[in-house]
């Protein structure tokens, strides 16, 4: 919340939620992010513009303590106002993010060799497994994975729907509202969650060559959450 901008003049109350905002979220409570805005192009054309999110969702979410730290990470890996950014440096909107990384990613790439041609490799590429559950899929469905596991770990309605942009219908919406317990619970099943995946990764796992060289080790960062993951049950 320290570093929101307040530059959405459509929102309503601004500054009273940036205030309430400020008293509830931050590195010393719940680490959060804020949804304002969304990269679109008019009617599918031209330069990429801000567009309030989807059905004017705007929301603050919080994260899990792993992910705040690994974007805390990207965040000091590079002084662009954007969080994420194409592998050249420049903004990610302007890149052909499906075909140019979502598809390499889901689907696996075999290794690939230098080329002399225009637009080819420069350096060996290694070869990347594909992810079988997502192999051929939208990244968007994505979105609906993480519904699917708040509703696995048994979250009320009101936090799933809020956290997902949604309004809930009637008297259930009209009576009830999202607390800050509601967002520790979810805070603490998703840091669970990651930390069980973690778990499994193999004693001698290494991150892939990153085109864009973090300030930590990352590898030594991953190591530490997976000890933390096997002290779960221990």
């Amino acid at each position: 919340p320290a570093s929101d901008p307040l530059d959405d003049p459509e929102e309503e109350d601004r500054e009273e939620r940036h205030a309430e905002d400020l008293e509830r979220y931050g590195s010393s409570l719940m680490p959060a992010i804020r949804v304002q805005w969304q990269h679109q192009r008019e009617k599918g054309k031209g330069k990429a513009q801000l567009f309030p999110p989807k059905y004017e969702s705007r929301r603050t979410l919080v994260l899990p303590p792993f992910l705040a730290e690994l974007l805390e990470m990207l965040l000091a890996s590079h002084d662009s106002e954007w969080v994420f950014l194409s592998i050249n440096g420049s903004k990610l909107a302007d890149a052909n993010y499906t075909y140019g990384y979502w598809r390499t990613i889901a689907d696996g790439r075999d290794e690939c060799k230098p080329s002399q041609g225009r637009g080819g490799s420069r350096i060996t590429l290694p070869a990347i497994p594909a992810v079988p559950a997502w192999r051929g899929k939208r990244k968007y469905l994505q979105r609906h994975g993480s519904k699917a596991w708040l509703d696995e770990d048994g979250h009320s309605r009101i936090a799933v729907e809020t956290r997902m942009g949604h309004e809930l219908a009637g008297v259930e919406g009209l009576y009830t509202h999202l607390t800050t317990a509601m967002e520790l619970l979810m805070v603490e099943k998703l840091q669970e969650r990651w930390l069980r995946f973690a778990a499994t990764l193999p004693d001698d796992w290494e991150p892939p060559a990153s085109p864009t060289p973090l300030p930590v080790d990352l590898a030594e960062w991953v190591r530490s959450q997976v000890k933390a993951g096997r002290a779960l049950d221990s």
